[in-house]
C-alpha cells in the first residue's frame, strides 16, 4: 500500500505543478477496499473539464434564446410572434466535481478482501 500511495502522491504533484494549481491539504479517505485521494483546489477557476465548458456555452445560448422569446411574449403569456402559445425547453444539467481532484486505489490487490481482514481481526483474541 505504501508504494502505491507514494506513486499516487507523486503523480498528483506533477499534475498540480504542470497546471500551476494550488491544491492543499491532501486527504486520503479509506472506504471499503478503496483509497480516495482528494486535493481541494484554492483557485477553482483554474481547474475545469473541457466538456463542461462546452455544456456551459450551450446552456448560455439556450438561456439567451429563452430570454429573446420572453421579449416577444405579451402580458397574457401568449407568444405574439407565432401561432403557438406554448414553448417547451429541455435542458440537461450535469454535475461535475470541479472543486476536487480525486484518484482511487485498491489496497487489497493481493486477493484478500477487506471483509476477510476484518473477520480475522474480530476473531483474534
Amino acid at each position: 500500500i505504501h508504494l502505491a500511495v507514494n506513486r499516487v502522491h507523486s503523480s498528483l504533484d506533477v499534475y498540480i505543478k504542470d497546471r500551476k494549481l494550488c491544491a492543499h491539504p491532501r486527504l486520503e479517505i479509506y472506504k471499503g477496499n478503496k483509497i480516495y485521494f482528494i486535493c481541494p483546489l484554492a483557485r477553482q477557476g483554474d481547474f475545469y473539464v473541457p466538456e463542461m465548458k462546452e455544456l456551459e456555452k450551450k446552456n448560455r445560448a439556450a438561456a439567451a434564446a429563452v430570454e429573446t422569446d420572453d421579449d416577444q411574449t405579451d402580458i397574457t403569456g401568449a407568444d405574439t410572434m407565432s401561432e403557438t402559445s406554448s414553448v417547451s425547453l429541455e435542458t440537461i444539467t450535469e454535475i461535475s466535481e470541479t472543486s476536487v481532484a480525486t484518484s482511487i486505489l485498491s489496497p487489497f490487490a493481493s486477493g484478500h478482501s477487506r471483509d476477510e481482514a476484518d473477520n480475522r481481526s474480530e476473531h483474534s483474541y
